[in-house]
C-alpha cells in the first residue's frame, strides 16, 4: 500500500505491545533493551460502592468513590539524562465483555503533600493533595488508555474511572517505573469496633409493657418494643420487620438464650439510636434511604470503617437496584459488623493471631449462624 493510500485510509495507528520493553528490544540497531518494574492491578468500577465518573456535575462528590492506587517515586531515572525525573507509565485497560467497549474510560494522576495512605475524598483532597498534576487526556471508547509521564519524586494517587457514573466495568491497571517503586490499593485501614457502653436511659417502663412473664423480649416483642419507645423518644416510630428483629436478637443476646433481658435492651436501644442519628445525617431528602455510595463514610462515623471488599458484598446484599439502603437495614448491617468483629477478636485473643483468627469448622458454623 503506499503512503498516500494508507493516509486515505487510516486516521490512527495504534502499537500494541505487552512490554513497553518491547519495542525497544525489536529494533535491530538498538544493542540496549531498556528494563522495566511493572505492576499489575485487577479491580472493578462497581455501582453502589466504586462506580463514581469523572467527577463532572452534578456527581462531584462520586468522583472520590472510585478505586484508587498510590505510587511512591524516590530514586530518578538514570536513563532520563535531565534533571531529577522519575518516568512513570500508566496503562488502563478495560476487560470488555464481547469484545465490545461499551464505556469510556481515563484516569487522573495526584501528587499527595505528605504520605498519608489513606483514600483521598472531599475533606482529604484539598488537605493533601496538590492540583491536579496530569490525565490520561479525553474519555475514549478505547479498551486500553496509555500515558507517560516524567514525574518528580514524591508519591502519587492515580484514580482511574468510566466517563459517567454507575457504569460498571473490571480494569486491569498497570504501573511501569524505571526503578522498583512501592506502590498498592488505597482502602480504609479495617479496625475492630469499640462497643458502646451500657446506657442509663430510662427504659423500664417500655421494657416491661412489651416483655414475657419471663422478663424477657423475643423477636416479636422487639418489635413492639422498638416502635413504641421510638415514638416516646424520637416522635416517630421505627417499624422493624419481625424477620429482622429476630436477626437483632440474635446479634445482640450476649448470653445466646434466643431473649433480650433488659440490659441487652438497654444496650440495644442506644446503639440504634446512634446508628438512626448518622442515618438520618445522610437521609437529606427524608425518604427514608441513602444511596449506597454514602455507606464507608457512614460506617466511618461510627468508629467502623470498613474496605472496599466488604462494602462491595453489603451493597450486592442490601442495595437493591435502586443502590438505596433503608434504615431497618442499614441497623441490620451494623449489627452484624459488630458482632462479626467481636466474634473475630475474642478467636484472636484466645488463639494469639495478630491480623488473623482460626475457627474450627465448627466455631465458624456457630458464629455463622449467630450473625
Amino acid at each position: 500500500m503506499s503512503y498516500e493510500d494508507f493516509i486515505y485510509n487510516f486516521h490512527e495507528i495504534q502499537l500494541c505491545h505487552l512490554q513497553p520493553d518491547a519495542l525497544i528490544s525489536e529494533l535491530a540497531d538498538n544493542d540496549r533493551k531498556q528494563m522495566w518494574n511493572v505492576t499489575v492491578y485487577h479491580d472493578a468500577w462497581i455501582r453502589g460502592v466504586t462506580a463514581g465518573g469523572c467527577g463532572n456535575s452534578p456527581n462531584e462528590n462520586l468522583y472520590w468513590k472510585n478505586p484508587q492506587f498510590y505510587v511512591t517515586l524516590d530514586t530518578p531515572d538514570i536513563t532520563l539524562g535531565h534533571g531529577d525525573d522519575c518516568t512513570l507509565i500508566v496503562s488502563l485497560m478495560e476487560k470488555e465483555k464481547d469484545n465490545q467497549s461499551r464505556i469510556a474510560v481515563g484516569f487522573d494522576v495526584y501528587k499527595l503533600k505528605s504520605p498519608e495512605l489513606r483514600p483521598l475524598d472531599n475533606s482529604r483532597a484539598p488537605r493533601n493533595a496538590l492540583l491536579l498534576t496530569r490525565r490520561s487526556g479525553s474519555y475514549v471508547f478505547y479498551r486500553e488508555v496509555t500515558k507517560r509521564f516524567e514525574l518528580k519524586p514524591g508519591t502519587y494517587v492515580i484514580i482511574p474511572s468510566t466517563f459517567n457514573p454507575h457504569e460498571e466495568a473490571e480494569f486491569m491497571l498497570r504501573l511501569f517505573t524505571e526503578k522498583r517503586a512501592d506502590s498498592g490499593v488505597l482502602d480504609e485501614k479495617v479496625e475492630l469496633a469499640p462497643r458502646m457502653s451500657s446506657t442509663n436511659d430510662v427504659v423500664s417502663k417500655a421494657f416491661d409493657r412489651h416483655a414475657g412473664t419471663d422478663k424477657r423480649l423475643d423477636a416479636y416483642e422487639l418489635s413492639t418494643f422498638l416502635e413504641d419507645i421510638s415514638s416516646s423518644e424520637l416522635g416517630e416510630p421505627l417499624k422493624f420487620p419481625t424477620e429482622s428483629c429476630r436477626s437483632l436478637v440474635t446479634l445482640l443476646d450476649e448470653d445466646k438464650s434466643g431473649f433480650l433481658s433488659l440490659n441487652e435492651v438497654k444496650r440495644a436501644w442506644k446503639e440504634i439510636k446512634a446508628y438512626r442519628d448518622v442515618f438520618k445525617q445522610f437521609d437529606v431528602d427524608g425518604s427514608n434511604s441513602v444511596d449506597t455510595y454514602e455507606l464507608g463514610t457512614m460506617f466511618s462515623k461510627l468508629g467502623l470503617p470498613i474496605n472496599r471488599n466488604v462494602l462491595t458484598s453489603i451493597v450486592r446484599r442490601y442495595g437493591g437496584r435502586d443502590n438505596q439502603i433503608s434504615l431497618p437495614d442499614f441497623v441490620m448491617v451494623i449489627c452484624k459488623l459488630t458482632s462479626l468483629f467481636s466474634s473475630f477478636h475474642e478467636q484472636q485473643k484466645r488463639r494469639g493471631g495478630v491480623d488473623t483468627a482460626e475457627f474450627s469448622r465448627n466455631e465458624f458454623l456457630e458464629v455463622a449462624m449467630f450473625t
